[in-house]
């Protein structure tokens, strides 16, 4: 029945809105556990806090596996809403009406906390100087799962199986498409909660592509790329390595003369320069610089290297008085390599460009670097097998 009023995405785009305002609470909630908030709002924000506790069944909001509850609970905020206060008052002749004007993300959270204490609780907001950041970190690992199923049941023979994996693809696109909108439009809100809400969300590039192509209106929103230059990297491994080891920050010492310091401290029987033959003639260079030249250029490949190194420095007897020959630290990299290009590189693709390994084989024997030509004729023999929403058979597709 409530499909006839509200499709599936726009049903989507309100649980997004309810979810994103449950998180809000909590955070503001968190940080009044945490007695970061000690004026007059403490109160207020202290039986909000309450009330969630009893809901979530928790004694503190730094229990495991919190995010999980919100999400659980607010399916359940969600699906009660619906069935409490819009559908049994609703009269079939303003049913419509009765949903568009009721169903917004206040009411619902005004039924939960009651109208005194909603009211309270957006006037205390309001007058808070601090800003909440939402970033949905692991959500793209944790919708793996169901992308993977989805897939597998697309490559079915069975037509039953192949229209089930259709619609859960579908699902997909509209779950991330209506996450996309409901963040625009809360961007827009006058909501004292929402205004302080500020928002960080990865996409993987080929979901963005998906919703783009079934939704040109998105693709007039602003995103951007997620990439890192090499500076940006050494900074990351750098202050990372630095919190690992207890490193107090030096102001006074550029990267290079910092990761020189933790390099003799903590792993001294791995050398800092590398050699590698250009020309003929063998030249070193930093270990940070050949880490980069076996990566993707993300954070976590080079930190995999840097734990391996560890590791391998733990393992000498003297790491102080012996220095691991050259050789062997190739090895271990490029061993290294093999397994990050299988588990990340791989992984990461395999289950949207379903035959991905057996397009790599056409480039075995190859030339590292290909002339277009030469590219254009690998291609052009192999097919895409992909769960984009574009054409992969087309060969700018293949190579974009």
């Amino acid at each position: 029945m409530i499909e006839d009023f509200f499709s599936r995405s726009k049903m989507l785009q309100l649980f997004w809105n309810v979810y994103i305002y449950l998180c809000g609470i909590y955070i503001v909630c968190l940080e009044e556990e945490e007695c970061n908030i000690n004026d007059d709002r403490q109160p207020i924000f202290h039986q909000v806090g309450n009330k969630l506790k009893r809901i979530f069944n928790i004694n503190s909001f730094e229990e495991d596996n919190i995010q999980e509850t919100i999400f659980t609970q607010c399916v359940t905020f969600f699906e009660e809403f619906i069935s409490k206060y819009i559908i049994d008052y609703a009269t079939p002749e303003a049913f419509e009406a009765s949903m568009v004007a009721n169903f917004t993300v206040q009411n619902v959270f005004r039924k939960f906390l009651g109208k005194k204490l909603f009211s309270n609780f957006q006037l205390a907001i309001a007058r808070c100087k601090k800003r909440i950041m939402i970033a949905l970190d692991g959500f793209d690992t944790l919708s793996e799962d169901f992308r993977i199923e989805t897939n597998f049941l697309l490559q079915k023979e069975n037509e039953k199986d192949r229209i089930e994996g259709e619609k859960r693809a579908e699902f997909e696109r509209l779950f991330y498409r209506s996450m996309v909108r409901a963040v625009e439009i809360m961007k827009c809100s006058k909501d004292p909660l929402v205004q302080d809400i500020h928002f960080c969300i990865v996409l993987p590039k080929d979901r963005l592509d998906q919703i783009e192509t079934a939704d040109r209106d998105i693709s007039k929103v602003n995103f951007t790329d997620l990439s890192w230059d090499a500076i940006e990297l050494l900074e990351v491994v750098v202050l990372r390595l630095e919190y690992i080891f207890s490193i107090p920050h030096r102001s006074d010492m550029d990267l290079w003369e910092r990761l020189s310091v933790i390099m003799k401290k903590h792993l001294p029987a791995i050398p800092e320069e590398v050699g590698i033959e250009i020309n003929g003639a063998v030249i070193n260079i930093p270990l940070f610089e050949y880490l980069l030249r076996v990566s993707f250029w993300r954070p976590r490949d080079i930190l995999k290297y840097y734990a391996l190194l560890y590791n391998a420095n733990q393992n000498m007897a003297n790491p102080e008085a012996n220095k691991i020959d050259m050789q062997t630290i190739k090895l271990i990299i490029n061993n290294k390599a093999d397994d990050i290009i299988k588990t990340e590189f791989l992984y990461e693709y395999d289950k949207v460009f379903l035959n991905i390994s057996k397009v790599l084989l056409e480039f075995n024997g190859k030339n590292i670097i290909l002339t277009g030509k030469e590219l254009f004729d690998v291609l052009s023999k192999v097919s895409f097998i992909t769960t984009f929403a574009f054409d992969c058979e087309q060969i700018l597709n293949k190579i974009s």
